[in-house]
């Protein structure tokens, strides 16, 4: 044998001595909701129980975003591998990363992937919101709270989800007294799947200086944080009744113009021509209770008289209904059935039946909303009427009334 040769398989039999330790990859990434193994390779089964120490660095912080099921690798005799497990924890920080480097350990070498970099994916905070600040409560109304993911405006899960809330410190009404929710219950859940959940609230009386309910969320843990609406108030008006309607009321706006612009002027601009718009702060409409019967009486000159007539009324059921002149909201709204209108609203054609009619009272119940959506126009949408086979509701006459004080 020569002596390059020996050399040779001298250096051969050297590199050999030593086994290698390597991380099996020299970048892991771990995700916002799982939890991550890292693995540790040998390059032969050990002979005997091996640790195998490292360092922690890089900008995450450990406890905060993360936590390490150990602080070393053990390899068992006749193994060639071994795990630890990183958990995610509140990582809601952006770019953050953990850097794992094995340590020297005696009769080992360390391989070429010694160190391995492992970015941390942030977590998605969720978003929660009632869907409305502000809604008087006259017979029962739905609250509805929302969540949605932060990035994505998406929520899914497979989970149940518990939003809390709490009666605001502005309430002045008291539960039981004066109004009551539904099943006693002081959360919201969003079921499986969902993105909403809801709450009933009734109304029981109203009492003067008793008649404000506030609902505010709360937070769960820094994976939430509020939206638009974090707090809703809840004026206690009560139902629509004759008591509240009694007394005169003054023609003051139409509220459908720059909507039926929008919605007819184009294909049918003809219909616009003779809208009911001709009225004035002279045109009454008066609420009175005589020989038990409610009734409303007309005192008017204006395009609204070709409508209205005198004609006894019974107030119905309240519900929420689109407001389609607004393309946004909802508004709960009062069903009031007059025994006579004239159908046509024309003063040339007359066909009087009974029918339906909208109301709502806002600005504190000083001001009345009337909202026709049955009628047979033959001076005005007369094409849209024929277009759309007599329905409609997209087409709504929306009219309002002041209070007249005495």
């Amino acid at each position: 044998m020569t002596l390059l040769t020996y050399g040779m398989l001298s250096c051969h039999d050297d590199n050999n001595d030593d086994a290698s330790l390597s991380f099996g990859r020299s970048i892991y990434i771990l995700q916002a909701n799982g939890a991550l193994e890292v693995e540790l390779r040998a390059d032969g089964a050990v002979e005997e129980q091996t640790v195998v120490k490292f360092t922690v660095g890089g900008s995450a912080v450990r406890g905060e975003d993360y936590e390490l099921s150990a602080d070393e690798f053990v390899l068992e005799a006749g193994q060639d591998r071994a795990k630890i497990q990183i958990q995610p924890k509140e990582n809601y920080n952006e770019d953050r990363e953990i850097r794992l480097e094995l340590e020297p350990v005696a009769g080992f070498q360390l391989g070429d992937k010694r160190v391995v970099i492992i970015p941390i994916e942030t977590k998605e905070q969720m978003i929660i919101s009632f869907e409305r600040d502000w809604r008087e409560l006259e017979d029962e109304l739905i609250v509805k709270v929302t969540v949605a993911g932060a990035v994505t405006g998406k929520y899914n899960s497979t989970e149940p989800l518990s939003i809390p809330f709490v009666i605001g410190n502005g309430t002045t009404a008291e539960a039981g007294v004066h109004y009551e929710i539904e099943g006693d219950v002081h959360a919201f859940v969003i079921k499986p799947g969902e993105d909403k959940a809801e709450i009933k609230v009734r109304y029981l009386l109203v009492e003067e200086g008793h008649d404000r309910l506030e609902l505010a969320l709360t937070l769960q843990d820094e994976s939430f944080y509020f939206g638009n609406y974090n707090e809703m108030e809840i004026p206690i008006v009560g139902p629509l009744s004759m008591n509240k309607l009694a007394g005169k009321w003054t023609y003051s706006a139409f509220m459908c113009q720059d909507y039926m612009e929008m919605l007819v002027g184009g294909d049918f601009p003809d219909d616009l021509t003779a809208l009911p718009t001709n009225n004035s702060a002279t045109d009454i409409l008066e609420f009175v209770t005589e020989d038990g019967m409610d009734m409303i009486k007309v005192h008017m000159t204006g395009d609204l008289r070709n409508y209205f007539r005198d004609t006894e009324i019974h107030i119905g059921s309240t519900g929420e209904e689109y407001l389609w002149e607004t393309l946004t909201d909802l508004a709960l709204v009062t069903s009031v059935r007059c025994d006579k209108v004239n159908l046509h609203f024309s003063p040339n054609q007359v066909k009087e039946e009974e029918t339906t009619i909208g109301m709502r009272l806002v600005e504190g119940g000083e001001v009345l909303e009337i909202r026709i959506l049955q009628y047979e126009p033959i001076e005005f949408l007369y094409d849209t009427y024929e277009m759309f086979e007599g329905d409609m509701e997209m087409f709504p006459l929306v009219f309002r009334f002041a209070k007249v004080k005495e």
